[in-house]
């Protein structure tokens, strides 16, 4: 089932001994659109403020209740690497966090996980001794930052992303609302995230490899 990351960010994460904090962003890779690192709030934990989870640790999620409950204690969170979220996540800081909670890198493989599709498969596994040693620039990117980047078909802007929906089990984006303001009377459509063409961060603007009457027949919601 698809689930709104807006929806998500409102979220209260759970640690096996107790509550850690709210939800407060999301940090996902823009090379295969999946979430990487859950970014709670930590206001029941004593002298930190900020802590990044992998889905890998989530052992579930309580739809009804907004919790998402982790495989981990609060002395496991307290202790994480510390975050800087004026900064952006660098690979190395990425690093830290995997030997920090002892799982696999996720960008080794051909799946979204590894050479997996869940997070749970990629936690199994056992902790490489090494990986591929890439210092590439850095791909992670907050959930809030692509909030209002402009959307740009092949003919013209169409609108902002209003949200992102992300695949309960994958922890894919599998699709960007879009606000289409006045062009269609601020009626909102849902574009696959494998039409993404690329994406601009400094200017805030994602391209589609769509015209813009092939985004005015999309799904509505």
């Amino acid at each position: 089932m698809n689930r709104s990351v807006k929806h998500l960010q409102a979220y209260t994460l759970v640690a096996r001994d107790g509550e850690l904090g709210s939800v407060e962003e999301m940090y996902f890779d823009d090379e295969k659109w999946t979430i990487r690192y859950i970014i709670a709030n930590l206001e029941e934990v004593p002298d930190k403020e900020w802590a990044a989870v992998s889905p890998v640790s989530v052992e579930g999620v309580d739809w009804k209740n907004g919790t998402i409950m982790v495989d981990l204690s609060r002395e496991d969170v307290a202790g994480s690497p510390e975050l800087d979220l004026e900064e952006p996540m660098g690979r190395e800081k990425e690093r830290q966090l995997n030997r920090y909670y002892r799982i696999p890198v996720y960008w080794n493989g051909v799946g979204l996980w590894g050479n997996h599709v869940y997070p749970g498969l990629l936690a199994e596994e056992s902790v490489a001794a090494e990986e591929d040693g890439s210092d590439r620039e850095t791909r992670v990117h907050g959930t809030r930052e692509a909030f209002g980047y402009t959307i740009e078909a092949t003919d013209g802007e169409i609108g902002r992303v209003d949200d992102l929906v992300v695949e309960e089990r994958t922890w894919e984006i599998q699709f960007l609302v879009i606000d289409t303001g006045n062009w269609l009377s601020g009626r909102k459509v849902i574009v696959d995230t494998h039409w993404i063409d690329q994406v601009n961060w400094q200017d805030g603007r994602v391209a589609v490899s769509l015209p813009r009457n092939a985004i005015r027949s999309a799904t509505a919601i």
